[in-house]
């Protein structure tokens, strides 16, 4: 089936790209570049001087072998395309120049410095990211200035006491009785206005009690690794901002460095690892953590050790509020006269916000449950049903202090205690913290664990259906070297399967990759800002808003569907017709006008700039149809310089558009 929808695939984006041809001829590509609202100008790389292709030629497609009984040995990749093949695949596609500097330098090379990010310099984005504030920012900052402000509430009116017939005298003891009650009532109503704070309008008055208690408590544990800050004092409420600012300078920052870091694989890496360990930044209060999960949790750790992300994941303000894990505690067992302690652990301050209903206090299993089927061992990792109860016991006391200085915080009087059995393994009672993290380094050493993310990561990086043998090599490398990220992707990269035509251009591009590598590509210069983010939306793949724990799939054929097709090519398109605000193309450096009357000529040179290599024989009869109807329909009478660069400015940039969309640029 997976097979089936990739074919269908291929068979498809021919038949879109002659659909498209009318429209490509039809579109004014020489309109006027509008800028988009954002904070800094768009970003113009640094190019080679002339021609983007610029004495290059041509890759050859590498010929596949599918005789297995022949006793010839199997063809292999050549140099150019093995560089090529590298740069599709550890990064978001090769800029004009990079496949000439890989050559200069050598793929062994070039390997090793993607693979040791810290040592690379990668000044380029510094300015455009720091004027992006709030990727700067620390949880409790971004809750406090960008939360909606209070909803002021006024006291319900006093309803008119019935008329008596005799007043009452004035030592009336009731005069006092009802000055306190309206003092209560006014003290009642201020609660309730402190409740409300930083809650939308359209929400509920939340129950205190579903959130942890404060971490002063006595032995009250918080994690090193995410340090406890003071809660910021919140601003006036006219000084807050747009809610959704934070998400969109982080969706910017994402598209700005697959485009121009110079550390391709950390970011490819830094992907992998937030799908993996996915949460929603559309769950109420996540939207204010996602930018500090990304910037202190995986990134980091994104090329270190396994089990060092594990322990950080897990004790991140988002996984914890995403899988409900901050409110999962030891199911006690409640006296007659103390439900009163029985409910303490759950129970917040008065002022303490909350933007969850109520639950009822006791043990939740969804971070364990994810944690060995999507995070470690895999569905069929051989886990039961009671070792999700066990661990998710081992997990109790894990939480957060209140907000808006959300910090992770282990609370002892929430723990279970009690003796618990996870995988086989006794975990002796009387334990505190030290319960989860052993059950963290257990998972971390499990054979299965090195199985299921070994197949991930050459399901990133060689195919949608990995060889045996690659997966067998990558766990035990990952079991030798204690789950060393860095060293299990350097077998895969290192590996005979990687480089074998077989798995040559057999993966389909996410939205996020084809939109990153077309500006790559193209050489544009772009500001990334929300009309480029929009249109990876609308391709398939919006950023940060996967709501399922599973994150979107390393399954690349998953992303064709005939809707999906056509935005793609209509992604091509406003590309190349300069219709995306802050992005824009130069045409005239992707061929020569002189060309416009050689066919051949001028298509080599838009495929030699955006796709590098041959393409197939059907994709070249489309481009060349394409040239031969606007050739006839658009070919001035009289050539002068006007003539030809009109000329040029119609016909052009709809070819390169086809290149764009043709199978052999949708795929890496």
């Amino acid at each position: 089936m997976k097979m089936s929808k990739f074919s269908r695939a291929r068979f498809l984006l021919p038949l879109i790209s002659v659909a498209t041809i009318s429209l490509a001829m039809a579109l004014p590509f020489a309109a006027q570049q509008q800028r988009s609202n954002t904070v800094f100008a768009p970003l113009n790389p640094s190019l080679p001087e002339g021609l983007l292709s610029e004495d290059e030629k041509l890759i050859p497609l590498p010929q596949i072998s599918r005789n297995r009984r022949s006793s010839k040995s199997p063809p292999t990749l050549s140099e150019d395309q093995k560089i090529l093949h590298l740069l599709n695949r550890i990064g978001f596609g090769p800029r004009p120049g990079d496949l000439a500097r890989v050559k200069r330098i050598g793929i062994e090379r070039f390997l090793e410095e993607q693979l040791n990010p810290d040592e690379i310099i990668d000044d380029f984005l510094s300015r455009p990211l720091l004027a992006l504030n709030t990727l700067q920012m620390s949880i409790p900052d971004t809750m406090v200035f960008y939360s909606p402000p209070a909803v002021s509430q006024k006291p319900p009116p006093t309803p008119t006491p019935a008329p008596s017939v005799k007043p009452p005298p004035l030592s009336d003891p009731t005069a006092t009785s009802k000055e306190e009650a309206e003092g209560e009532m006014k003290k009642e109503v201020s609660i309730k206005g402190e409740m409300l704070a930083g809650q939308n309008s359209r929400e509920t008055v939340p129950d205190q009690r579903s959130m942890p208690q404060p971490a002063a408590a006595s032995g009250d544990i918080s994690a090193q690794s995410v340090p406890r800050t003071k809660p910021t004092p919140s601003p006036k409420p006219a000084s807050r901002r747009d809610g959704q600012q934070p998400l969109r300078e982080l969706q910017q920052a994402k598209l700005l460095r697959a485009v121009f870091s110079e550390k391709q694989l950390q970011e490819v890496m830094v992907d992998f690892w937030f799908n993996h360990f996915n949460v929603f930044s559309g769950k109420d209060t996540v939207r204010w953590m996602v930018t500090s999960y990304e910037r202190d949790v995986i990134r980091p750790h994104a090329l270190g050790h396994f089990k060092e992300l594990l322990i950080a994941v897990a004790q991140s303000p988002a996984m914890l509020y995403y899988l409900d894990n901050y409110l999962s505690q030891a199911e006690a067992k409640v006296e007659e006269g103390e439900s009163g302690r029985a409910g303490e652990g759950a129970k917040g301050s008065a002022n303490s916000l909350s933007p969850t209903p109520r639950r009822r206090p006791g043990l939740n299993e969804n971070y364990a449950r994810e944690l060995m089927e999507l995070h470690t061992l895999g569905v069929d990792g051989g886990y039961t049903q009671q070792d999700v109860i066990e661990v998710a016991r081992c997990f109790t006391g894990w939480t957060l202090t209140n907000q808006p200085n959300s910090t992770f915080v282990f609370r002892p009087r929430l723990h279970d205690r009690g003796e618990k059995i996870v995988l086989g393994t006794r975990i002796l009672a009387g334990g505190g913290i030290e319960d989860g993290l052993r059950v963290i380094e257990l998972l971390a050493k499990q054979p299965s664990t090195a199985k299921f993310i070994s197949r991930k990561l050459s399901q990133r990086f060689v195919a949608d259906e990995p060889p045996v043998s690659l997966v067998d090599r990558a766990a035990e490398v990952f079991l030798q070297t204690s789950g060393d990220i860095r060293m299990v992707v350097r077998a895969i990269l290192t590996s005979p399967e990687f480089y074998s035509p077989l798995y040559y251009r057999n993966k389909i591009k996410s939205p996020l990759e084809l939109a990153a590598s077309a500006i790559r590509a193209t050489g544009a210069s772009t500001d990334a800002a929300l009309p480029m983010i929009q249109w990876v939306t609308r391709m398939g793949e919006p950023l940060y808003l996967c709501q399922p724990p599973t994150g979107y799939s390393e399954e690349s054929s998953r992303w064709m569907s005939n809707a999906t097709l056509i935005e793609r090519m209509n992604f091509a398109l406003a590309l190349i017709g300069n219709k995306i605000k802050g992005t824009h193309v130069d045409i005239t450096r992707l061929a020569r006008p002189d060309e416009l009357r050689n066919k051949d000529r001028l298509l080599d040179q838009l495929i030699v700039s955006l796709i590098h290599s041959e393409v197939s024989h059907q994709t070249r009869e489309n481009l060349e149809h394409v040239f031969d109807q606007s050739h006839e329909k658009l070919l001035p009478a009289k050539f002068d310089e006007r003539a030809n660069k009109k000329f040029f400015e119609q016909l052009v940039p709809g070819l390169a558009a086809l290149v764009l969309g043709a199978g052999e640029f949708q795929v890496k």
